[in-house]
């Protein structure tokens, strides 16, 4: 019986001991989160957007962006403000096309607050003009969040 607690409790702890080991690289790796939301949203002026995000977990909730010219290449800033009352800046650089009425734009995280202070990483949007009118898109949100916390 003594034996047999001891063999379980060997087979319980080495293994235990050795995630220990590893757990810092472990957490390093759950502090980068992969995204892949969806935006639906709407020009709030010419060179200005807002958008509802979902699917993105901790980056639900708005954007607003800002942008340097309306149609061809631009750059400008997207700022996430979550559900969770946190805020991520990204500054973008892309291209609208509007004939196909189709855009993409890329960027690296810059700044964030709340939970998402010192977050790095970058994210890429890519969508389409639903009603050229209304100003309306539909946009997905791709790419990597690491977490400094």
């Amino acid at each position: 019986m003594k034996k047999l607690r001891y063999t379980t409790l060997v087979c319980i702890v080495l293994p235990l001991g050795a995630l220990v080991g590893v757990s810092p690289a472990l957490a390093a790796s759950d502090k980068c989160h992969a995204i892949s939301a969806k935006g639906l949203g709407s020009a709030t002026g010419p060179t200005t957007t807002t958008a509802r995000i979902t699917g993105g977990g901790f980056l639900n909730g708005t954007t607003s962006g800002q942008f340097d010219q309306p149609v061809g290449n631009f750059s400008g800033t997207v700022t996430f403000a979550t559900s969770g009352h946190d805020t991520l800046v990204v500054p973008v650089s892309g291209n609208l096309d509007p004939v196909a009425l189709t855009f993409n734009a890329v960027g690296g995280i810059a700044s964030g607050t709340g939970k998402l202070q010192g977050s790095s990483g970058s994210l890429a949007f890519a969508g389409r003009i639903t009603d050229p009118l209304a100003g309306t898109f539909t946009a997905s949100v791709t790419g990597e969040v690491c977490l400094a916390k």
